[in-house]
């Protein structure tokens, strides 16, 4: 494990504010689908990317007292704050936002990088529990599952729901529905959404 996954684990662990491995082990899952995802995609990802996205895109959830209109731009805001500083460049820090900004996102968009479209799709699959896979071969994803058990995610999930009903409803077409990047980047192309 590289420095930097460390630090994403380390902002994981003093943030998440759940007992039990319910809320890491959905990161820990996501961040194993996006690889696959991007891999099926031909995209080579970086892991540490990859690895720091999961471990951040819903802390934002837990850190009520953090500037930021919603979950999203909390979950940004502390990367920015303790995380952009270990990136090796301007293209990664803008990468790891949009993954962060759009993972949630119900719909293909255009210009989205090709590692934001492979997270859009791993949550899809996590929360599917597998079922919408997008081409990804069975076997792996049930791999996946098995290695990183559920434990109290339900009940962890229930609590996102709830916090954000009733802190940030307004939010809620803006995480789900958002409108597409402006423009892509140079390192962006813009991935299809295949049935699955």
């Amino acid at each position: 494990m590289t420095e930097l996954s460390k630090l994403a684990d380390d902002i994981f662990d003093r943030t998440n504010t759940y007992d039990g491995e319910g809320f890491r082990n959905h990161c820990l899952r996501l961040a194993d689908f996006a690889r696959l995802h991007a891999r099926a995609m031909g995209e080579d990802a970086n892991d540490d990317l990859v690895h720091a996205g999961a471990m951040l895109h819903d802390l934002g959830i837990v850190m009520q007292r953090r500037r930021g209109t919603s979950y999203i731009d909390r979950s940004i805001d502390l990367a920015r704050a303790e995380l952009f500083g270990h990136l090796g460049s301007d293209g990664e820090r803008a990468l790891l936002e949009q993954v962060l900004r759009y993972n949630h996102s119900l719909r293909p968009l255009p210009n989205l990088a090709p590692l934001t479209e492979a997270f859009r799709r791993a949550v899809f699959t996590e929360h599917t529990h597998g079922s919408r896979r997008y081409g990804l071969d069975k076997v792996e994803v049930k791999a996946v599952l098995r290695e990183h058990p559920q434990d109290n995610f339900r009940a962890v999930l229930a609590d996102f729901f709830y916090r954000t009903l009733v802190f940030e409803p307004g939010t809620i077409p803006h995480i789900f529905i958002p409108r597409a990047p402006a423009a892509a980047p140079a390192w962006t192309q813009n991935a299809a959404d295949p049935a699955a």
